[in-house]
């Protein structure tokens, strides 16, 4: 997917690994071929005791190489996200465990920041795990731009409740 600057929806961009086994890592995921692309913007994983690793890259075309991917869907039991650095992957992990103090943001969305310069391509990988029903509406956007939408979501909700 191309990404230009705005926030941007990218379920479609996805493709989605099943881990049935609980047991996969990043080594294992990066170089099978069982990915199954997502056809729909907001991707619906149900109800399972699985384990999913979904794919996408990105090409940034922006002017801005700080991007944030938010994933505003907080009942998940975890969510790891993996994004190249250094000729390796690195990984922030967050999850219902951890206590809320450690997140680099203290939202109730998943929120993760990551580098991609202009005119750059990068693959990264989300883990995502839970005990209820997963719905993944994925957003990319500059860390400007997500926190704006936020706002905007929290300043709406405040006036409907």
């Amino acid at each position: 997917m191309t990404f230009n600057g705005e926030n941007t929806i990218i379920g479609k961009y996805v493709a989605i690994l099943k881990d049935s086994t609980d047991n996969f890592d990043l080594q294992t995921v990066s170089k099978s071929t069982a990915f199954v692309p997502s056809a729909i913007e907001t991707p619906n994983l149900q109800l399972s005791k699985s384990a999913f690793w979904l794919k996408f890259s990105i090409h940034n075309t922006s002017a801005s190489d700080s991007l944030m991917l938010e994933l505003d869907y907080p009942t998940l039991s975890v969510c790891d996200f993996y994004y190249p650095e250094n000729g390796g992957y690195k990984a922030q992990k967050l999850s219902d465990t951890l206590p809320f103090s450690q997140r680099k943001f203290q939202h109730q969305n998943f929120l993760f920041d990551f580098k991609l310069p202009k005119d750059s391509t990068a693959t990264y990988y989300l883990r995502v795990k839970s005990t209820e029903q997963m719905v993944l509406p994925l957003v990319v956007g500059t860390s400007a731009h997500v926190f704006q939408s936020i706002s905007v979501k929290n300043l709406l909700w405040g006036i409907f409740i």
